[in-house]
């Protein structure tokens, strides 16, 4: 029955996606963060490459409608540099034939960084935003939620957990995957009964009742989301969502309330929800002096400095996914933590596989983005007029700003810089800006038509019976 549901779901999605551009990105990333094949027993739906028809579906109508991503925006080009960059390292140093280690490929790369600045190019109003942004949280949700809200019932412990595939393959990736998306949930729960999402149409969909029962619902979602990263016992994923959920209450416009509000769930559950056992001991293991810390922890700053040792000695980077296929060359610890180890970072990934270059660029995107969405808050307290257009652009902003906030510091302990969500990250700050300065274009073009007609019907003469 369940092969059914999900069949005929990914059916009308590819129907969809062949009649609407925009139909076709929210199936495109659908199937990369919820993975509707993944849900089917039947091998022959498995055996199909699905999530590439998803993208062909998307990519081939949109360049015979010649829909291709803008490059004139300043992450763009930093992304299209980061490409380069990858690529120079690829081509002198990489790692195909090292041991049959399956490494990144630079089409791979190119795909996704395609589809990320097509994105960019799709979601061109507030409301296929919105969209945009929900149906990622709903995808994510489906997994998420369901794992902390079992967790929760049967104080089940998620750790080392392998049940997902794709972009959430293993506990780590789960949980910092969860925490960069909790705020896309937050977002979504704050203007899923807005008026600029409904357009002031009344539907069975959007009656105050229903309304109701979304928020209701996107408040289990959050809350079960979070306790996910709790059950998963995921340590860097853990302090970094917490890090984020400070920040956004500090950039909320009622962040006193949300602090007391968000004080007083947080004592009630600790009072009332059991933790995971092991998990005090296993979190508090971070912070512990290097003798105690358990092998996962203390072995890290092995693999970073290892990451250093070879972009030291290839500083155009040794070329994406090559990292494991160069550890023994410079692991200096006679394997005390065992062969062909990852490098534990995004951002020591960067670091050894794109080079010093590589690793310039990947720190500008970070800080461009900060500075775009900072940006945006201040155009929007500025120049959109309009209340709820206005609380959008900044609530979107925070959103944004603290995503990118969790994977920094979440990334900064697990190797996921190819990961799908920070690039989607930096390809949705590029849509954010081109919406609002399409906004402030809309609004100072209607100023000029009216201060045009005021100054017409003041010079009108006046005519005499």
């Amino acid at each position: 029955m369940r092969d059914i549901v999900i069949i005929a779901m990914i059916g009308v999605c590819f129907i969809l996606a062949t009649q609407s551009r925009i139909a076709g990105l929210f199936t495109y990333w659908w199937f990369g963060i919820f993975r509707p094949h993944d849900w089917v027993w039947s091998s022959l739906i498995t055996d199909l490459k699905l999530p590439l028809i998803a993208a062909l579906l998307l990519i081939i109508p949109c360049i015979l409608q010649r829909i291709i991503p803008r490059i004139n925006h300043l992450i763009s080009v930093l992304m299209i540099l980061m490409l380069g960059a990858l690529l120079l390292a690829k081509l002198l140093n990489g790692c195909e034939n090292m041991l049959g280690f399956k490494t990144t490929t630079f089409f791979s790369l190119f795909l996704l960084f395609y589809i990320v600045l097509l994105t960019a190019e799709l979601v061109d109003n507030k409301k296929k935003l919105f969209w945009f942004v929900a149906i990622i949280s709903i995808s994510i949700a489906a997994h998420s939620a369901k794992g902390g809200i079992h967790a929760l019932l049967t104080g089940a412990n998620n750790y080392g957990a392998e049940n997902l595939t794709g972009l959430f393959a293993g506990s780590n990736a789960f949980a910092l995957g969860t925490g960069v998306l909790l705020f896309f949930m937050i977002f979504t729960f704050q203007f899923i009964n807005s008026t600029l999402i409904y357009e002031n149409t009344t539907k069975w969909y959007n009656k105050p009742i229903v309304l109701k029962i979304y928020k209701i619902l996107f408040i289990v979602i959050i809350l079960g989301s979070f306790y996910n990263i709790v059950s998963l016992q995921s340590r860097g994923s853990f302090i970094a969502t917490i890090l984020g959920i400070i920040i956004w209450i500090a950039l909320h416009k009622y962040r006193f309330r949300i602090f007391i509000i968000t004080s007083i769930i947080v004592v009630l559950g600790l009072s009332v929800i059991p933790l995971p056992e092991g998990y005090n001991e296993r979190i508090a293991s971070a912070f512990v002096e290097e003798e105690a810390r358990d092998n996962s922890a203390a072995s890290r700053p092995h693999f970073w400095k290892v990451a250093v040792d070879m972009v030291e000695a290839h500083p155009l980077g040794i070329g994406p996914g090559c990292f494991q296929g160069y550890y023994n060359r410079f692991d200096s610890s006679n394997s005390l933590y065992g062969s062909y180890r990852s490098v534990h970072s995004s951002h020591f990934q960067i670091l050894a596989e794109a080079g010093y270059f590589g690793f310039f660029i990947w720190v500008c995107l970070m800080l461009v983005s900060y500075w775009k969405l900072y940006k945006i808050k201040n155009q929007a307290n500025e120049y959109i007029k309009d209340q709820e257009s206005q609380r959008f652009y900044i609530a979107i902003s925070n959103m944004l700003i603290c995503s990118i906030t969790v994977f920094i510091v979440g990334g900064a302990f697990y190797e996921y810089a190819y990961n799908d969500l920070i690039w989607l990250i930096f390809g949705l700050t590029i849509a954010v800006e081109r919406n609002i300065n399409k906004d402030i274009a809309e609004e100072e073009n209607l100023k000029k038509v009216i201060k045009k007609r005021d100054r017409s019907e003041t010079h009108r003469p006046v005519q005499h019976k």
